[in-house]
């Protein structure tokens, strides 16, 4: 039984961190793209 909640908790942080590293990714690009293609 701990095997697994110890398993499930890794997993859901696994998954918590990989969501919030494609936010991060993903919010980057944007700035990015945004900043490139603004027109001045």
């Amino acid at each position: 039984i701990i095997g697994i909640s110890a398993m499930y908790y890794s997993t859901t942080r696994l998954a918590q961190v990989a969501l919030a590293l494609g936010i991060n990714i993903h919010t980057i690009f944007e700035l990015e793209t945004t900043h490139l293609y603004r027109p001045f």
